[in-house]
């Protein structure tokens, strides 16, 4: 199960705060779709997963208000969702915010490996859309070709969440 609440606990690179905010924005975003638990899908490098997604209610006006802002609230909702499948499917954890122009978001690493240098990391890059599935491919692509781009020669995986219909697609991209 995923489960978005407490990233904290198994990402090192996510402090308590922050990742609280992005569970806060990740339940704003699914409840405009969908009731709590969830099934949803999970591909990684073309290979699908069903799998249930559970979040704390955003039943607070204030917790709605906060992620009034649609565009900061999927980009927010979207590391969540991202870090909760990546630990899922790969037992990776974050372990550290990516600097800027290194094509990623994260760096992550095993749950062993967390705190050793990062040159074994693997790059994460996310997007969200609050858009359905037709949207997904295209951002993976977009997304790859960002990793690559960037400054950095680790491996990375490209991640993208679809709120509309529950889909987090991840595919893995190294440099040639």
């Amino acid at each position: 199960m995923l489960q978005l609440w407490d990233l904290y606990r198994r990402h090192p690179g996510v402090t308590r705060a922050l990742g609280r905010s992005y569970c806060e924005a990740a339940s704003v975003c699914l409840e405009k779709f969908h009731t709590r638990p969830k099934a949803s899908e999970i591909v990684v490098d073309g290979a699908q997963r069903t799998v249930p997604l559970d979040w704390r209610p955003a039943n607070r006006r204030r917790i709605r208000a906060a992620f009034a802002n649609a565009t900061d609230a999927t980009r927010d909702g979207a590391y969540a969702v991202a870090l909760a499948a990546v630990d899922f499917a790969y037992g990776w954890v974050a372990v550290r915010r990516a600097e800027t122009l290194s094509g990623a978001d994260y760096y992550l690493a095993t749950v062993n490996e967390h705190g050793s240098e990062l040159e074994d990391a693997i790059r994460l890059e996310v997007s969200g859309t609050l858009s359905g599935r037709n949207v997904v491919k295209r951002r993976v692509a977009d997304k790859r070709h960002q990793l690559l781009r960037g400054t950095s020669n680790l491996p990375g995986l490209a991640a993208v969440v679809s709120f509309k219909d529950a889909v987090i697609e991840m595919q893995m991209v190294h440099h040639t």
